[in-house]
C-alpha cells in the first residue's frame, strides 16, 4: 500500500497455509466501496458536475461545485509522486455563486498549521481570506498506528502526515499568468504586506 508517507507492506503470507487471509486481501482491494479501497469520497461527480465538500469546525458540511478545467484541480504539486504533500487546489463556487479556492494537502505533523498563519492575516487587504479549515485523517491512523508522533525510529522510517483541506476567498489567477508588469508588482506588494503581519 502506498500513502503520502511512503510504502507500507505486510509480513510475508503463505497463501497455502493462510488462504483465508489471502482471499480477504484480494476481496478488500477488489471492493466496489470506493472508501474501503482508499478513494476520497468527499470529491465526487453528480449531474455531470464535480463536487467537493468540507466539514468545518462546527461539523457543518459545506458542498462546493468545482468549476473550470473539466473538474480537475487548477493546481497540482508533485502530482506524479506518491511521497510528499500532494497539494491540489480546486476553484469552486459556493451556494451563493461566490468564487472560492479549496486547497488539499498532506502536511507533516511537526510543521505549524497554515490555519494559525492565516488567522494572523485575517482582514488584511491583499491577502486571501480563509473561509473554512479542516484537518482529517493521518497516515498513521490509516496504517493502524495509535500514536503517529511517537514512533520507534528504527522500526518506522516515515513522517506522519495529516490531510488538511482549506477553503479561501478566490484571489484571482495564478501569478505566472500575469498580463501586465503592474499585476506582478501589486501581487508582490500584497505578499510582502502579508508577511510583515506574521
Amino acid at each position: 500500500m502506498f500513502d503520502r508517507s511512503g510504502v507500507c507492506y505486510s509480513e510475508e503470507i503463505d497463501i497455502h497455509g493462510r488462504a483465508v487471509d489471502f482471499v480477504r486481501i484480494i476481496l478488500g482491494v477488489s471492493s466496489p466501496d470506493c472508501a474501503a479501497v482508499g478513494f476520497d469520497t468527499s470529491i465526487y461527480w453528480s449531474n455531470d458536475c464535480r463536487w467537493l465538500n468540507i466539514r468545518d469546525d462546527d461539523s457543518q458540511v459545506k458542498v462546493y461545485k468545482i468549476v473550470d478545467n473539466q473538474g480537475k484541480p487548477c493546481f497540482n504539486r508533485d502530482h506524479h509522486k506518491i511521497l510528499g504533500r500532494g497539494t491540489h487546489c480546486w476553484r469552486v463556487l459556493d451556494e451563493n455563486g461566490n468564487d472560492l479556492l479549496v486547497k488539499d494537502q498532506w502536511s507533516t505533523n511537526n510543521l505549524e498549521l497554515e490555519k494559525e498563519i492565516l488567522e494572523c492575516t485575517k482582514g488584511l487587504a491583499g491577502v486571501s481570506q480563509m473561509i473554512a479549515f479542516r484537518s482529517g485523517l493521518s497516515t498513521a491512523h490509516l496504517r493502524g498506528i495509535k500514536d503517529g508522533n511517537n514512533l520507534p525510529s528504527k522500526k518506522y522510517l516515515f513522517q506522519n502526515r495529516s490531510m488538511i483541506r482549506t477553503a479561501y476567498r478566490y484571489a484571482g489567477k495564478p501569478l505566472i499568468m500575469f498580463d501586465t508588469r503592474e499585476e506582478v508588482l501589486f501581487a508582490l506588494r500584497d505578499a510582502i504586506a502579508g508577511s510583515c503581519v506574521i
